[in-house]
């Protein structure tokens, strides 16, 4: 919320520091991975605001959140996967349980 503030104040045209970063405790870090489970990429924001401007910590939990993303993005049904080392030959598709059987 300081950085609301802080860009409102900048806006307005009165130059203000910008706020101290203070190390976050483990209760906020904890606090915004529970807004991104909760929210998901809306819970991505509610979490950055959380962390109000602890960059490191930041950082962390994008990459936590994208890593997270990207898994479910290989495990959605009906993608394509390849298993060379267990089929040895062309990718197989995924049967996609929303669409009906012919």
């Amino acid at each position: 919320m300081k950085w609301i503030a802080w860009l409102r104040m900048r806006l307005a045209g009165r130059p203000e520091e910008e706020p101290e970063h203070p190390p976050h405790s483990p209760e906020a870090l904890s606090r915004a991975r529970g807004a991104i489970q909760q929210y998901g990429t809306l819970g991505l924001l509610i979490a950055m605001d959380e962390l109000d401007g602890d960059e490191p910590a930041a950082n962390q939990l994008l990459e936590e959140f994208l890593r997270e993303r990207e898994a479910l993005l290989h495990a959605s049904p009906g993608r394509e996967e390849r298993h060379p080392e267990t089929t040895g030959g062309p990718p197989t598709r995924l049967p996609n349980p929303h669409q009906p059987t012919d």
